[in-house]
């Protein structure tokens, strides 16, 4: 009985396991059903929800006055505070998009990257390409790492967002090779 009350004192794991040690170590008798292991349940990559835009970026997105491209340098880090930078990356050059085809291809681009995405993306941030879109008076900025699988987004006035995003970005470079603006560097990561 004492036994029993003296386990039930101690509910996380690493606390058994050192009762445990100090138990054994004391001579007393253990066993195995003094040690209920709970239950764990894994993630199942197929259950782990869509991750939709919030609503005022989907419709900014979409009703857009102003869509303006970067192209990031994402090798020599984030900078803060170096001039020339769009929320921190070096700019390679940027663009502003006027063609309402292009428009609609880097809206289909973000919607579709974000619909299709799924799991918990890298750890690492590394972006290529950046957007500053303005819709009804309001700045919204995205920073894009489609090798890791992450987008930032920066809105005026509010708590910066993220979503995970699933694609290459080849519509992007294409709109920037085309305006002659330089790629940042490619590299893969290497399991």
């Amino acid at each position: 009985m004492y036994r029993q009350t003296l386990l039930k004192s101690f509910t996380s794991s690493v606390n058994r396991a050192l009762l445990i040690v100090v138990l054994s170590s004391s001579g007393l008798c253990l066993f195995a059903e003094d040690f209920p292991v709970p239950e764990q349940k894994f993630m199942n990559m197929n259950e782990i929800p869509e991750h939709p835009l919030p609503d005022d970026v989907l419709t900014a997105l979409r009703t857009a006055s102003s869509i303006t491209l970067f192209s990031l340098d994402p090798i020599n880090g984030e900078k803060p505070s170096a001039p020339n930078t769009f929320h921190g990356w070096p700019v390679l050059g940027s663009i502003e998009i006027t063609s309402a085809a292009d428009c609609k291809a880097i809206v289909t681009t973000v919607e579709t990257a974000v619909k299709t995405a799924k799991g918990l993306g890298a750890k690492c941030f590394d972006p290529h390409h950046g957007l500053r879109i303005v819709s009804d008076g309001r700045t919204y900025d995205f920073v894009l790492c489609f090798t890791c699988e992450h987008m930032h987004i920066h809105t005026t006035g509010q708590k910066d967002r993220y979503s995970l995003i699933k694609g290459k970005g080849e519509v992007l470079d294409k709109l920037l090779s085309k305006a002659k603006i330089p790629l940042g560097e490619r590299f893969e990561y290497k399991e």
